[in-house]
């Protein structure tokens, strides 16, 4: 047993670890997240987080966990500014974490739009990598803007998936984070997950996720550069 191998003694274990340049999972949760992470996505150039979020609440824990984990929280450019600008409130927000939550509302009979522009984020040359709560209730807003719109040509699950998967077209490690975890909101996950985009169950686990990958990275660049 590995922990009668090291005397029960964890930072023996721990740094015969980190030697073989393996990573760790302090528990099963973890060690799932992990794998779901690295499976789906290339690792991040750098520790410079972006987070878009659907309620001041959600954003201020991710921001917590990006801190608590050693991610930095990315500074928009003004060229992102101006773009995001397009689906403001008729009130100044924050960039990072994004309320994309208040915009929506706004901007529920064009989601294609919304996404369109929400994609600024994780293609600003300061961001490394980007996560994303699932829009509560988006059959709903779909259905909505669909009703609107008067076209009815594709499932709603199918569009759905087309606009998420908007947010990670420039390549950029991207994933998302549950809000609801219903049964409609389990299904598209389902979709988006087959599509090698990544959905966590919680903004902390995400980020936990981006932070290993982010140590990783950096091993490796040091690595190269010995060599």
């Amino acid at each position: 047993h590995t922990g009668a191998l090291a005397r029960e003694n964890d930072a023996v274990f721990d740094s015969a670890i980190r030697q073989a340049g393996a990573i760790r999972a302090q528990n099963l949760d973890e060690f799932f997240d992990f794998a779901k992470a690295f499976s789906f996505l290339s690792v991040p150039e750098g520790d410079r987080l972006a987070i878009i979020t659907l309620s001041g609440g959600e954003g201020v824990m991710a921001t917590d966990a990006c801190e608590i984990n050693g991610l930095k929280l990315a500074h928009l450019s003004n060229k992102t500014y101006h773009k995001l600008k397009g689906i403001f409130p008729s009130w100044e927000i924050p960039l990072n974490p994004f309320d994309a939550g208040v915009c929506m509302e706004f901007h529920l009979a064009n989601l294609e739009v919304f996404f369109d522009t929400l994609s600024a984020i994780p293609e600003d040359k300061n961001v490394n990598c980007a996560i994303m709560q699932m829009p509560p209730d988006f059959l709903h807003l779909q259905t909505l803007r669909e009703k609107s719109s008067g076209k009815t040509e594709h499932p709603l699950s199918e569009k759905n998936v087309e606009l998420i998967l908007k947010m990670k077209e420039n390549g950029k490690p991207f994933a998302m984070w549950c809000t609801s975890m219903d049964r409609q909101e389990m299904e598209l996950v389902e979709l988006i997950e087959s599509c090698r985009l990544p959905v966590f169950q919680s903004s902390e686990r995400a980020v936990k996720a981006f932070a290993e990958m982010a140590r990783y990275s950096r091993r490796l660049r040091i690595a190269k550069r010995a060599n």
